[in-house]
């Protein structure tokens, strides 16, 4: 049967076609003034917006029932965006907040488990958080083999609890591990509490809004991150304080984040030096102009505070460098001239702004101290080999 014979084939048509139009123009973004010419950011570009599609397609879609909601990987090493954290493993799942829901599962060994229950930012006001409300693995009560039971909804309930607000629209889960060979992740389900029956079978009218939501969110959630960076390129190579920018994204939960706008040249290092303060989570890590982590699992883009080496001082020294530059804690650019660099300091008793200074890579060694942390070929190739062992650990199949 052709084109015509079904009732709902020209409100079908017309949505796809107007989604397609959507995605194309969302291409325009990549050819912005601001945005760097050379081929790897272009073509990273494009991957960033294919990445920012499939997410939008798979929340605005596959996971929209409220009444049969399912945690999902909400990033992966391979659907990134956002500044997402190399440490962390996200669950979300959709909400109603004036219903009640129950999470049960078992803890796993993950270092910082953060509980969310959110709002979209657009309903957020100026000096709010998105977050309604937030539990972390210090408050959370697990039986003896850490298995738990969470409750969230609008009437407070004994034992965990987290409230939602009526516009509360997702409750997020955040794994952040240290010890990534060893830490395991969570196992956990999510239920409505009421008995809702069966899902209701795809739409006409359903797919047809999901298309439209899922084009509207790579509009406005690419263009938002792409940009991110433009107020910190005014102060390029140092750290800045995110505090109120995050704020209404509920990112850094229970810490203070810091960013970084840089640009490398092949023949330049951006040294960053600071003295870690008493706290529970920290790290550092390398990204792209489209705020996008580097690839994770095959390069040292990211240090925390379980795997950097810190000197004998207590310091830690972090070199961003094209090539390997010899010391310890090497964030690898992967032939990228501009990105960003991301810190959190999360649970700390102070809020170091780490020290930054660009110096040529020939002339590092006069720059650092002679007893500078320093690592040869073999070790390299066994930090990376870990690196590795530990993402597959925590992304298993």
């Amino acid at each position: 049967m052709a084109y015509g014979d079904g009732e709902v084939d020209t409100t079908l048509r017309e949505s796809w076609h107007a989604f397609c139009e959507r995605v194309k123009e969302a291409g325009d973004l990549i050819f912005e003034d601001a945005v760097p010419t050379d081929s790897q950011e272009r073509a990273l570009g494009f991957q960033y917006l294919t990445r920012m599609l499939g997410h939008g397609l798979e929340r605005m879609i596959e996971h929209t029932d409220v009444l049969h909601p399912n945690l999902w990987r909400y990033m992966s090493p391979t659907n990134k965006w956002g500044g997402d954290n190399p440490d962390a493993l996200y669950l979300v799942a959709p909400l109603d907040g004036s219903r009640t829901y129950r999470i049960v599962g078992r803890r796993g060994t993950a270092h910082y488990h953060v509980f969310s229950t959110q709002r979209r930012w657009e309903d957020v006001a100026d000096g709010e958080s998105a977050e309604a409300a937030r539990m972390t693995n210090f408050d959370l009560e697990t039986e003896w083999d850490g298995s738990f039971e969470l409750w969230i909804g609008p009437e407070e309930h004994s034992g965990n609890w987290l409230r939602t607000t009526p516009d509360t629209y997702r409750v997020l889960v955040r794994q952040f591990f240290y010890d990534w060979e060893h830490e395991e992740p969570m196992t956990a389900r999510i239920e409505l509490v009421d008995d809702a029956g069966p899902p209701v079978p795809m739409t006409a009218e359903r797919m047809s809004e999901g298309l439209q939501a899922a084009s509207e969110f790579l509009h406005t959630n690419a263009g938002f991150w792409a940009r991110w960076q433009e107020p910190n390129r005014e102060q390029l190579n140092q750290f800045v304080d995110l505090q109120e920018r995050i704020k209404f994204t509920g990112g850094v939960p229970g810490g203070i984040g810091f960013s970084c706008s840089f640009e490398v040249q092949p023949d330049e290092v951006l040294l960053i030096e600071v003295t870690p303060p008493h706290c529970h989570f920290w790290n550092m890590e390398l990204g792209t102009y489209w705020m996008m982590t580097h690839d994770y699992r095959h390069r040292l883009c990211s240090w925390n505070g379980h795997q950097a080496t810190l000197e004998e001082d207590g310091s830690v020294r972090i070199v961003v460098a094209h090539r390997d530059p010899g010391l310890s804690n090497w964030l690898d650019t992967g032939g990228h001239v501009y990105g960003h660099i991301g810190m959190r300091w999360i649970m700390a008793d102070s809020a170091p702004l780490p020290r930054t200074r660009l110096v040529k890579l020939a002339d590092l060694d006069t720059v650092v101290p002679p007893n500078s942390r320093r690592i040869d070929a073999e070790g390299r190739r066994e930090q990376l080999r870990r690196r590795k062992i530990g993402i597959d650990r925590r992304f298993r199949t």
